[in-house]
């Protein structure tokens, strides 16, 4: 039977270890899941709204979905938008 120490990986009763643990482990951890909380709020917030108003309303929105076509309509090379479009027409 493996002790505790086995399982978790480092010796429990160490602080330094456990500093390094939260270094390491736990810190990265929350970060990751803090950017994931905030992405859903972004989100929640975005599709509490009227899609269209949004659109219509927002820069940022616009220069996300539209981002790459110029003033004529033209797609930019790489474009976001092209991308798109090449998606959606070979569907």
């Amino acid at each position: 039977m493996r002790t505790y120490d086995e399982v978790v990986g480092f010796d429990c009763t160490n602080a330094e270890e456990w500093r390094s643990f939260v270094k390491n482990q736990i810190l990265p951890l929350h970060k990751s899941i803090s950017k994931i909380v905030k992405l859903r709020k972004s989100l929640e917030e975005l599709l509490s709204n009227n899609i269209s108003d949004l659109i219509r309303n927002n820069t940022n929105i616009k220069q996300i979905l539209l981002g790459g076509v110029d003033e004529n309509g033209d797609y930019k090379p790489n474009s976001l938008a092209r991308m798109y479009m090449d998606f959606w027409v070979s569907q």
